[in-house]
Parts: C-alpha cells; sequence; structure tokens
C-alpha cells in the first residue's frame, strides 16, 4: 500500500517576520498521512523495535487502543482496541525494558473491593496486552508516599529493580504513619515487602524523597518535628537517622540522588516562609527561594559534607523584578524567589550538579465562566554548581504559562508546558509561547500564554560550558501548512535522536497526524 507522505522544510531568511518578530531557521518540519481521531483521557508515546516505529497508547473508558507508526515516514502501520479489562481498570504507567513494553493498571473485582496492581507486556505483533500477572492488592483510599502518585514504580539506577510505596491505616482511627514497600526484580519477582513504621503520627510527616539502590535497599528523607532524617530499608529492618546540623535550613523541595562516589546528595532550595501576597492564592503561606543547600549524606545516614549557595544577584535581577521591587535587591533586602519548584537535579561524571527548578503556584480565579484553580508556570531557573560548590552559571527562561490544574497530562510536571532535552553540550527548552515575547529581555513581564490555545513553537538554548542562552522562535501551530494544530500537548512530545521530537496533533475533522521537527546543531545551538 502507497502511503502518503509530506515533508516541509522551513528556511525563512533574516526578513520574514510574522508581527514584526523575526522567525528562526535551521529547522524542518515533516508529516505522514492523517488518521482517524482516538478519543482518548490519557495517552503515552514510546518508540519499539529499535526506535524504527513508535507506538502510541490511548487509554479510554472501554479499553486501551494501540497504535503502531513508522518512525522514519510518519504513516500509521496498523491499529487495535484491547478491550479485555473490567470497566473499572485505571491505567497507571508504562515501563519499557530489555526492547518489551509493560502496562501497569488497577482493577477492581466490585466497586467496594481492595485495588488489585496489575502488570501486562505489549504484543508489539497483534497489539493486544498478553497475560496479566497480579502484583498486589491494597485497600482502597490509601495515599501515596514520597513524590510519586499510587501504582507508579520507582526505578533503581540500572533498572533492575522496582519499588511501589503508599501510606497505610491499620483501622479508621489509627494515626501512627506507616508506610509500605515492595520492591521487585528484573523479573517482576517480588523480592521483598515490608513497613516502614515512623515513631511519628500521620499529620506529622512530610514525605521528600526516595531511592532505590541497585541491591534493592530503600533510601529517603522525611522531615517531622521540623526535623530531617534519613531513612534505610534493608532486609526487613528499617533504620531512622536524625540528620544533625546548624546549617540545615527550611526547604520547599528537597531531592536525594546519589552521586558518583556511592554517597548520597541531598538538595534543595532553602529559604523562609512567608505571608501569602495574593488573596486568591490556594496555600496558606509561600516560600522565598535564597539558595541551594547540597549535603552529601553516607548510606548510614551521617552528613559528610555540606554547602550553601546563594543565588547569583544577577539571577535575582531577571527574576524578581516581575514580581518584587527592584528596590528591595539594590538594599540588600534579605529576599528571595517566591514558589521556586525544584523539578531536576541531574549529577554529572566530574562531580558537578545541574538544577532546573520552576515558579510555580496555583491561585483559584474567574475563568471561562466560573470559578477554576489555575496552575501558573513562570520562569525556568537553571543553576549549574560544580564539586567545590561554586555556581559556573545561572540563567532563566522568561515565561508566564498558565493551564488548568486540575486538567494535566503529566504527573511529574503538573500542567507541564515545556519539553527539555539535553545534547552536544546544549540544554534545549521547547515550548508554545506568545509571540509577543519573542524579544524579550530576561526580567521583563511576559505575556501570558494559555496551554493548549496555539502559540508559536520557541526554543531556547543554553550552552553547557558558558551558560549562553539563545532565543528561537520557529512556526504558528495554528499555520502549518494551512492546518490549524489544535490539542497540542507539549509534554506528550516524543525526543528521538539527534535532536528528532515526535509529536501528534489534531487538524480538524476528526482527523489526527503525527509530526516530526528536526533542529539543526549548526544553527539552534
Amino acid at each position: 500500500m502507497k502511503h502518503l507522505y509530506f515533508l516541509i522544510i522551513f528556511i525563512f531568511s533574516s526578513f520574514f517576520t510574522v508581527s514584526g518578530q523575526q522567525l528562526s531557521d535551521g529547522y524542518k518540519l515533516e508529516w505522514g498521512n492523517f488518521y482517524n481521531v482516538e478519543d482518548n483521557y490519557e495517552e503515552i508515546f514510546t518508540f519499539i523495535n529499535d526506535s524504527t516505529q513508535i507506538l502510541s497508547v490511548k487509554f479510554q473508558k472501554k479499553g486501551v487502543v494501540f497504535q503502531e507508526f513508522d518512525a522514519q515516514h510518519l504513516y500509521q502501520i496498523k491499529q487495535n482496541t484491547d478491550e479485555s479489562m473490567s470497566k473499572r481498570y485505571v491505567p497507571q504507567a508504562l515501563l519499557k525494558k530489555q526492547g518489551k513494553v509493560y502496562l501497569f493498571f488497577t482493577d477492581q473485582k466490585n466497586l467496594l473491593a481492595d485495588w488489585d496492581l496489575y502488570i501486562s507486556e505489549v504484543d508489539l505483533e497483534s497489539l493486544r496486552l498478553k497475560e496479566y500477572k497480579l502484583l498486589f492488592s491494597v485497600a482502597k483510599g490509601l495515599k501515596y508516599a514520597f513524590k510519586r502518585p499510587l501504582f507508579h514504580p520507582y526505578l533503581s539506577q540500572d533498572k533492575s529493580k522496582l519499588l511501589f510505596c503508599y501510606r497505610i491505616k491499620n483501622s479508621v482511627n489509627d494515626q501512627d504513619e506507616k508506610v509500605l514497600a515492595y520492591v521487585f526484580d528484573d523479573n517482576l519477582n517480588e523480592l521483598t515487602r515490608g513497613v516502614l513504621d515512623f515513631p511519628y503520627q500521620r499529620d506529622e510527616v512530610e514525605y521528600l524523597d526516595i531511592e532505590l539502590a541497585n541491591d534493592g535497599t530503600i533510601y529517603g528523607l522525611i522531615r517531622a518535628e521540623e526535623k530531617y532524617h534519613f531513612i534505610k530499608f534493608m532486609d526487613g529492618e528499617v533504620s531512622l537517622n536524625l540528620l544533625e546540623s546548624e546549617e540545615l535550613a527550611y526547604m520547599n523541595d528537597v531531592t536525594l540522588r546519589e552521586d558518583t562516589t556511592g554517597n548520597f546528595m541531598m538538595i534543595g532550595y532553602f529559604g523562609d516562609h512567608i505571608e501569602k501576597r495574593h488573596s486568591l492564592a490556594k496555600i496558606d503561606n509561600e516560600v522565598s527561594a535564597k539558595g541551594v543547600y547540597m549535603a552529601q549524606i553516607t548510606k548510614e545516614g551521617k552528613i559528610l559534607d555540606e554547602k550553601k549557595v546563594l543565588f547569583p544577584k544577577q539571577l535575582l535581577y531577571d527574576v524578581m523584578p516581575k514580581r518584587d521591587s527592584v528596590e528591595f535587591i539594590e538594599k540588600d533586602y534579605d529576599l528571595g524567589i517566591r514558589n521556586l519548584v525544584l523539578k531536576e537535579v541531574e549529577p554529572r561524571k566530574d562531580g558537578s550538579w545541574m538544577l532546573w527548578g520552576e515558579v510555580s503556584y496555583i491561585l483559584s480565579e474567574y475563568d471561562m465562566g466560573r470559578t477554576r484553580d489555575i496552575l501558573h508556570l513562570e520562569d525556568v531557573v537553571g543553576m549549574k554548581i560544580n564539586a567545590a560548590g561554586e555556581v559556573l552559571w545561572a540563567k532563566n527562561i522568561n515565561k508566564h504559562h498558565i493551564g488548568g490544574a486540575d486538567n494535566t497530562h503529566s504527573y511529574q510536571n503538573i500542567g507541564a508546558l515545556y519539553t527539555y532535552y539535553d545534547k552536544n553540550k546544549t540544554h534545549y527548552f521547547m515550548m508554545p509561547d506568545h509571540i509577543k515575547n519573542a524579544n524579550i529581555a530576561d526580567n521583563d513581564r511576559p505575556d501570558i500564554h494559555r496551554g493548549g490555545a496555539g502559540g508559536f513553537i520557541s526554543v531556547y538554548t543554553i550552552n553547557d560550558i558558558t551558560g549562553e542562552k539563545e532565543h528561537y522562535i520557529l512556526f504558528d501551530l495554528r499555520n502549518v501548512a494551512g492546518n490549524d494544530l489544535k490539542q497540542f500537548h507539549i509534554d506528550d512530545v516524543l525526543i528521538g535522536k539527534h535532536l528528532k521530537f515526535y509529536f501528534e496533533a489534531y487538524i480538524g475533522n476528526k482527523r489526527d497526524m503525527l509530526y516530526k521537527l528536526e533542529l539543526d546543531p549548526e544553527v539552534i545551538k
């Protein structure tokens, strides 16, 4: 069968502009044939067969729709809907291991029954689920622990172990804080399970982060009674070690990562609680981040070394004037960046660390005819810190995106409106944005862009060595060869090799189309 295949290469010269804004060259956009829309409430894309094909997994109430596409020519190869699960199934996660694709989902025997967590391999030939395997059952009404929702697995660094954990109650009146943990091996056989029993009440514990070692040992961080504790769970035994240090300050977000020495690095933004300034804010107080706290911790919970790295004043000048007076900075007021949430922490082989944060908050606002919780996602803040604790560079990406806080596609970045990629010693940030932000300065107030409302595809690059930043405006989502690309979700973008980005868009008349955007690293760098 002959498939339609189109290619358009946008090479704009310096005089080509839209609304007075110059568009960039150095990319090409390709697409294949259109195919029928499959309505869904969640979708996931992944590469299969050595990245020569793309698998789309779309979840509907009646079952799961599998679609297979050719990654080069972008046409649909085949499609199948699997309706073998009950109507009460809930998709939880998609896992790709050793060329195979697995689906985690929960189901119930009836509405009053426990949740059963199953895993099933996807048959890539027939596009159906193979035999289900029951991993475990849990009582209804349980809550997640640490940063992952229920039933999303944690992976060890070598991806040979999986961890599930959640908070449990022995009775309705039980106020003791406990976490039940399951660890599975590479063949999804249960290695260990156990209860992490803490000497605190349920409302006294804040779960910060957790790490699964390659040998199956669980490490984690909690905050209780305004103190930080290091957790180790091995061979059914739990140890809880108080982290003692005069340097430890309040942190609004904390990450635990294994470093290159076999120890752990505890990293978070330190700062102060401050009173909320907006009457519509969904929280009673806010956090003002002043810098980065870094502590190296042994596997026994002892602090070996710790540092406090203040934000450079230039970063404050670039981020704060959109919300606070510049005079406060010039008068050396003890201020920080409000509502800065740590999103990504990347250890490097040379001992340096990359940190990415985002200004994020929720306001209850009158929007589109009713009061909604509106998620505001503002500046991305990036810092590279060397092993000695020195800031090599610090940059912000100036933006202001909004979207419904209860209508999100991404569990990692709630309502994520950008995608991040690190390649060729360059950091790439791709996002739809308002065209008026094309030539915006770092400390200007940006025009607001609403997620899902078209916009121009914008790419920011940051050189990993020098910190030099560039900004490129590529094309208008509302006019790609005459098509208005609707329902475009940047957090559904699939990142391939050699700066290739794949995404699906709705083009009207109940038709979807698969696109491939390829960046030229000699131009967009």
